[in-house]
């Protein structure tokens, strides 16, 4: 198949999050199954600067940038346009057997569904149809063309059953397209155990010796930190006072979860790091001896960090909120609803279990059909399937 793959934006850049991610890993993985396939995306870049190479083919596939209308309101509104990409959509559409959008409420999603026309496409909104935030602005998108870009996808990839709730709540045609269940994925190569040096230890105040409990994630209210920390202060004196690290870039929760650490007197307990990256990242997981993704609603489709923390040999908690937690099925994975008695019974339990030499190559063989070749293969069949019965347009 020749298939175009549609994003705002793609590595070597993350400002448009975890879609790039995904998007380039998919592609190549793609690629691996003998398809050619395309990347329009644009060049949002991680300065801001217009620096970024606006073609090339990376790992087999072709990437091609289209210059943003402006990087200053791309960069700091998170609002990336690039008007020359719905040309060229038109202009190549028959080139094309297939393209797949990995955004919804974006420019470049409307571009795709009226540039596209005969191309049938497949979009996978990554848990962005709900409105929880910034209503106005969505539901003006949604009159102006996302109810259409949805009605009229040839087929509609979402993550988990708590996502393909959220998507069929906001469809309601009877013509409208069919679901279909495919996991994010997770690189084995990039994540593993990763033995922690002294100057990560030093520089967080984090023991390989001690018992290490690890959230990694954004740092906002529907992530449920209050309930971690109401869990661990339940649990933390039958462990010899194990520590807690929180990880990850604020979003509004930083100065809540600090006050009530202070509350709770757990300050001696708590390391708060900010974000980690690449090796840190890894170092962090490895020496974690519970992961925990304790989020508190429904917005969590998935919950990747989860599949990170699993490679590296960490045994997880994880609330039944979040997406991940459909995929798995292990004794070293523990699903929980977001409740403090139930978190805490969670972290009891889990912890008693397991240290990374009993688990770590066990967790890694149970992520093999989540790997970005088993992702790859799912998404492959829902191409097939959409071209074999024809668009929805």
């Amino acid at each position: 198949m020749n298939i175009l793959q549609v994003t705002s934006g793609y590595p070597p850049t993350y400002r448009s999050g975890g879609a790039a991610r995904s998007a380039k890993d998919l592609s190549e993985g793609l690629v691996e199954r003998g398809h050619s396939v395309t990347v329009y995306t644009t060049t949002l870049s991680e300065n801001g600067e217009n620096d970024i190479r606006q073609e090339e083919v990376i790992n087999g596939v072709t990437v091609k940038r289209f210059r943003l209308l402006s990087q200053s309101l791309a960069y700091n509104q998170k609002m990336p346009m690039a008007p020359m990409m719905y040309n060229s959509i038109r202009k190549n559409r028959d080139e094309f057997d297939i393209a797949h959008i990995h955004e919804f409420r974006t420019i470049q999603a409307l571009f795709l569904y009226h540039g596209s026309r005969e191309l049938p496409y497949v979009l996978e909104p990554r848990g962005e149809v709900p409105i929880n935030t910034k209503a106005m602005m969505k539901n003006a998108f949604d009159k102006v063309g996302g109810k259409s870009i949805l009605r009229t996808s040839a087929r509609i990839i979402a993550a988990s059953n708590i996502e393909a709730d959220q998507i069929k709540s906001h469809l309601t045609d009877q013509s409208n397209p069919e679901i279909s269940l495919v996991p994010n994925g997770i690189d084995l190569e990039k994540h593993h155990y990763v033995e922690p040096d002294r100057d990560f230890q030093e520089k967080y105040g984090i023991s390989d010796h001690d018992t290490n409990i690890l959230f990694l994630s954004r740092l906002s209210k529907r992530k449920g930190l209050d309930v971690l920390l109401e869990s661990y202060n339940e649990v933390y004196e039958e462990f010899e006072d194990p520590n807690l690290i929180i990880a990850g870039p604020d979003e509004g929760a930083l100065a809540s979860t600090n006050a009530l650490v202070d509350e709770l007197g757990l300050d001696e307990f708590v390391t708060i790091t900010g974000p980690l990256y690449d090796t840190e990242k890894l170092m962090a997981y490895s020496t974690a001896d519970l992961f925990v993704l304790p989020s508190t609603d429904k917005q969590e489709s998935f919950g990747r960090v989860v599949l990170e923390a699993l490679a590296c040999g960490t045994p997880v908690v994880v609330t039944n909120v979040c997406g991940v937690g459909e995929w798995l099925q292990s004794e070293y994975v523990t699903v929980t609803p977001p409740r403090i008695d139930r978190m805490a019974e969670g972290l009891r339990t889990t912890l008693t279990k397991a240290t990374h030499s009993d688990v770590k190559a066990e967790l890694r063989e149970d992520l093999a059909e989540l790997s970005w070749s088993g992702v790859a293969k799912r998404t492959e069949d829902v191409y097939d399937e959409v071209l074999g019965g024809g668009s929805n347009r």
